[in-house]
């Protein structure tokens, strides 16, 4: 299960996160202003529509007071006076409704482009991090922070940031109309204004902790949700279902209870904010009232004065729901730019390209560990010669694929050089390395397309006829051409029309066809059946004819004929050889190889 910030146990390498406390508010809005200002002209127009509206809208109160003014005593009404400021009311009503209306057409168009900037600029972020941030966060809360959070971002652009405008502009219109009016009775309206400030500031501050926390349970939620549905026929093989249950109801009760605590504490805010709204009000009217008594205030200004008092408030009462919104708003830009605080790949000493590449390889005193002090390849020296395959063997934990990862430049080494072709790979372009690897992991992943876009995948420019040829080679032409549109059926992921051996054997012609200069195949026969993994054994030898192999296998059958075979322990080299000799020297190898054919 997820823990707060979405993060495994695991920590990310050395200086590539960016600690989530030290994004702060200033940093937050910051990073909103850098997309914010990208539409200068829109935001201009908004704030004039704003100001104009608004004024337009505290104009309405005096002419109000001014239509109650056209009562002349005793039932007697100036008709021709009131039709005139009835229709100088419908006029300033109507253009201020027009003008909040294109205020909010340019926000929304300010919002959709943000809230898209924003989505393009994380997820192509995302691309440019090192494998240390996916071995390390829970894919569900990435997708939680991508979808769920850059919509609530979304919500808050749109309508509330205007609100708080329009909200400013009207308590400042309405206190100085009402300073105009009269001074006294505003000297007396504004004694409870301090007591609303303070009161919000501090609810705003308590409630803002509740509402982070509450985001990152979404992430929590999001993450463990994703977690169960992907493993649900592990949960089913083994009757987890209870316990996954149970689990999810431990999780979905953790962000019930912080959005309890969220919206609770929050709620209290308005029902004092009316009150205190209403208190002075009250002694607003009470006030007024004597004024009117002694002479100093008439109808028409107390009328005019009430008015603005109620427009002073609203925006006042109305903060505490913007400000919730805004609260949550805040927190998920907080998980969202925190995305954006990881570093991507370092490519400082990046300044070297392959060119052609012959593949030969040199491993020389390489020390890696994923996490400090904890080292997982310790002295590690190999020569590779070009055109060779070399099978890498050992325990569970031994650190094979790990060395996957380093030819790969997926991790970089603490010490030691990695050279291809004598050139040390710290200093060459990590696409450039990539480029000259095929790779077939244990782990298949198809994406949702044909599956001929899929087999194209590592070579978009292979021709058809190319791709059917790297089909038959990988022994998978036959149940391609049993599917229901052959070459162009659509799979996804998770598609469930073929069976896992079937899903390897596309992966390893996908790596046929990109024809590169070496390889890995990190068991890459491990879900393929033995009948399958001879036919399929045959392709590979194929394949590997005069190209660098590195082999990772805990099948050993699959890596008799490899040039040279290490064995590896606690990340150390401990026998090296081919199959005769090392089965000769009766040691480690010997001891694994027998555990496998013993009974065979």
């Amino acid at each position: 299960m997820a823990n707060t910030f979405g993060i495994k146990g695991a920590s990310f390498s050395k200086g590539d996160v960016v600690d989530f406390k030290s994004i702060d508010k200033v940093k937050v809005l910051s990073h909103l202003w850098v997309y914010a200002k990208r539409h200068t002209v829109r935001i201009v127009l908004v704030l004039l529509f704003v100001v104009v509206s608004n004024l337009l809208a505290l104009v309405a109160p005096v002419v109000t007071g001014k239509a109650i003014g056209t009562m002349e005593g005793a039932g007697k009404v100036n008709f021709d006076a009131l039709f005139q400021y009835v229709l100088l009311l419908g006029f300033l009503y109507l253009s201020s409704a027009v003008f909040t209306w294109l205020q909010n057409v340019c926000m929304i168009q300010i919002t959709q482009r943000v809230v898209f900037d924003i989505r393009t600029d994380v997820f192509n972020h995302i691309e440019s991090l090192p494998m240390s941030f996916f071995d390390s966060t829970y894919k569900g809360d990435i997708i939680s922070r991508i979808c769920y959070d850059i919509d609530n971002i979304s919500s808050c652009f749109s309508t509330d940031i205007v609100h708080m405008l329009t909200g400013f502009i009207t308590v400042a219109g309405s206190l100085t109309m009402m300073i105009l009016i009269n001074p006294t009775l505003t000297l007396i309206f504004c004694i409870i204004v301090p007591v609303t400030f303070i009161f919000a500031r501090k609810i705003t501050k308590f409630t803002r902790k509740l509402f982070r926390t509450q985001q990152y349970k979404y992430g929590e939620l999001n993450a463990y949700v994703e977690e169960m549905l992907t493993g649900q026929q592990t949960v089913k093989a083994y009757c987890y279902e209870d316990t996954s249950v149970e689990g999810f109801h431990k999780v979905n009760k953790e962000l019930n209870d912080s959005g309890y605590l969220a919206q609770f504490y929050s709620s209290i805010v308005m029902p004092i904010m009316n009150f205190l709204s209403n208190l002075s009000f009250l002694m607003v009217s009470s006030f007024g009232a004597l004024l009117i008594l002694q002479g100093r205030l008439d109808i028409e200004s107390i009328s005019s004065f009430i008015l603005y008092s109620k427009k002073f408030s609203g925006p006042i009462n109305e903060t505490a729901n913007i400000i919730n919104v805004i609260q949550s708003a805040f927190s998920a830009s907080e998980r969202v730019f925190y995305i954006l605080e990881v570093k991507p790949e370092a490519r400082d000493n990046e300044t070297e390209h392959l060119g052609n590449v012959d593949g030969a390889v040199e491993f020389h005193d390489i020390f890696f560990s994923y996490v400090p002090d904890k080292e997982v390849i310790t002295n590690f020296n190999l020569k590779v010669p070009k055109g060779s395959h070399i099978a890498i063997v050992g325990h569970t934990g031994a650190g094979k694929t790990t060395m996957a990862n380093l030819l790969m430049k997926f991790y970089n080494y603490d010490k030691g050089e990695i050279r291809i072709d004598r050139k040390d790979i710290q200093n060459i372009d990590r696409q450039d390395i990539r480029e000259q690897y095929g790779m077939v992991l244990q782990d298949t992943w198809l994406f949702e397309g044909t599956v001929m876009e899929n087999l194209r995948y590592g070579r978009f420019e292979a021709t058809d006829e190319e791709v059917i040829a790297g089909a038959k080679a990988a022994d998978a032409h036959d149940f391609i051409m049993k599917l229901p549109k052959g070459y162009q059926t659509v799979i996804s992921e998770e598609s469930t029309s073929m069976s896992q051996g079937q899903k390897q054997l596309l992966t390893i012609a996908r790596a046929l066809i990109a024809d590169p200069p070496m390889l890995i195949l990190d068991e890459a026969t491990s879900s393929v059946d033995t009948i399958t993994e001879n036919k399929i054994q045959a392709a590979m030898d194929l394949l590997m004819k005069g190209r660098t192999s590195f082999i990772i296998a805990h099948r050993l059958s699959t890596i008799r004929n490899a040039d040279t075979i290490i064995v590896m322990e606690n990340g150390k080299i401990m026998e090296q050889g081919n199959h005769e000799t090392l089965l000769q020297k009766k040691g480690t190898y010997y001891n694994l190889y027998n555990s496998q054919f013993a009974d065979v």
